[in-house]
C-alpha cells in the first residue's frame, strides 16, 4: 500500500494568458461567423466552418464533407484520433 500524502486543498497555480489575450481569440471567432462563416484555407487545404447550423450540417453528412483523407489534416498527429477528424459512425458515439 503507497503512503498517501498529505496535499494543500488550494488548486496548483496555472500561469496563463491575460483576460485581455483570451478574449480576443472570441472576437476573431465573432467575426468569422459575421462575415466568412464558411471559408476554404488554401495554406491547410480544409474548409473551415464557423456557425452552428453549418457545423451540424458537415457532422451530419458525411456523404458530402469528410475528414477522412485530408492532407494535413487527418493525417496530422495531433489530429488523427480526435474528434474532428472523425466520420461516422465513430463521431455518432460523441455527438449529442
Amino acid at each position: 500500500m503507497q503512503k498517501q500524502t498529505n496535499r494543500s486543498s488550494r488548486p496548483t497555480s496555472v500561469s496563463t494568458q491575460p483576460v485581455e489575450e483570451r478574449l480576443e481569440g472570441f472576437a476573431w471567432f465573432a467575426y468569422m461567423r459575421a462575415n466568412h462563416p464558411v471559408v476554404y484555407d488554401d495554406q491547410m487545404q480544409v474548409w473551415h466552418a464557423f456557425k452552428y447550423d453549418d457545423v451540424y450540417q458537415v457532422i451530419n453528412d458525411p456523404e458530402t464533407f469528410s475528414s477522412e483523407n485530408v492532407p494535413t489534416f487527418s493525417h496530422n498527429v495531433f489530429l488523427r484520433d480526435t474528434i474532428v477528424s472523425q466520420d461516422p459512425p465513430i463521431i455518432a458515439d460523441c455527438v449529442i
